[in-house]
């Protein structure tokens, strides 16, 4: 479709005219391209960072479902309890620790 191009003060301007104008797509917004894993991986590695530089009863949950950009009810989809996501956390920081004990 033909845009036309006309010109006031100096300046031109582009009319849409015969162009269709965008709706604003309604309901919740797409989700991001992230996969389940990648997301687990992304809540791991938060809590973890969480957990090192605050301690781990100063580390709140809230604070690290905001940083990765999970709602606090999708939590559960990618952990089956708090406790779960703890454990998991922590094995893989101990896991680091010990890979880091054995190269030295």
């Amino acid at each position: 479709m033909p845009l036309f191009l006309y010109f006031i003060d100096d300046q031109s301007k582009l009319s849409a005219m015969n162009m269709p104008t965008m709706q604003k797509r309604r309901g919740r917004p797409p989700k991001e391209g992230r996969s389940r894993e990648e997301t687990q991986q992304a809540l791991l590695r938060a809590g973890t960072e969480a957990m090192t530089s605050n301690g781990f009863t100063a580390s709140g949950l809230d604070q690290i479902l905001k940083s990765v950009g999970v709602p606090k009810g999708s939590f559960y989809y990618y952990f089956s309890s708090k406790e779960a996501w703890e454990w998991r956390c922590l094995s893989g920081t101990t896991h680091s620790f010990a890979a880091c004990w054995k190269n030295t």
